[in-house]
């Protein structure tokens, strides 16, 4: 990953610990969370024919892409006992 990858959803360290502290504490909105896992899956598995192609040299490339995807998928899997509420 390029340094200052964000993703566009995950925040900064300095963001996580206010959020933390309850200075921007919000409701999360699983819909989001949702679609931003499921198209983890889907670049996951890109990532991995990637890897696959580029042979024995790219095999942790393969391995790390195989992890992202079972644990996005594991967690759309259970999304419905993990939500996250504020009350």
């Amino acid at each position: 990953m390029p340094n200052g990858y964000r993703g566009g959803f995950l925040p900064t360290a300095a963001e996580a610990e206010l959020s933390v502290a309850g200075v921007m504490a919000k409701e999360w909105d699983g819909a989001v969370v949702c679609k931003w896992l499921e198209s983890r899956v889907i670049a996951a598995r890109a990532d991995q024919v990637v890897a696959e192609r580029g042979g024995r040299d790219r095999q942790d490339d393969c391995d790390k892409a195989t992890a992202e995807e079972m644990v996005c998928s594991l967690l759309l899997k259970g999304k419905g006992s993990t939500a996250r509420s504020s009350a």
